[in-house]
């Protein structure tokens, strides 16, 4: 009979632990992503009205956060 554990549990592993951090990891991901949505919208719609160039700026660090700082 084939082994049911998933292959990123690894020896000693306890897998309640993992699949509590892959949750944490879940829910930290939609925080982030309902965070941009949040702060985005407000100036987009502002960036429209005044020209402004926050909403660029606002890409522009999320993606340098998403890639680490790079």
């Amino acid at each position: 009979m084939p082994d049911c554990e998933p292959y990123f549990v690894s020896e000693g592993t306890p897998w309640p632990a993992v699949l509590g951090r892959d949750f944490v990891n879940f829910l930290m991901l939609g925080a982030y992503y309902l965070l941009c949505f949040l702060v985005a919208l407000p100036l987009l719609v502002v960036d429209r009205c005044l020209g402004t160039s926050g909403y660029e700026r606002f890409i522009r660090l999320m993606e340098f956060i998403d890639n680490g700082g790079r």
